[in-house]
């Protein structure tokens, strides 16, 4: 997961990134190297937690 999300970062081509359920803690240079990448290249990235127990609790409901 984390060499798709650093090539959607450096391909230039979106702001913002929505992300369902990801875990960026599991690996910490992982995560800081996607953090450095957002920060050069201008993008927000957001984790989309969803609840699968309760979908209709969810605000924001896939595909994606």
């Amino acid at each position: 997961m984390p060499e798709w999300i650093s090539k959607l970062i450096t391909g230039g081509q979106c702001k913002t990134l929505y992300v369902e359920n990801i875990d960026l803690d599991l690996q910490p240079t992982d995560s800081e190297m996607i953090r450095k990448l957002c920060e050069l290249y201008s993008v927000s990235l957001v984790n989309v937690r969803v609840n699968s127990i309760n979908d209709e609790q969810n605000v924001a409901l896939g595909p994606w």
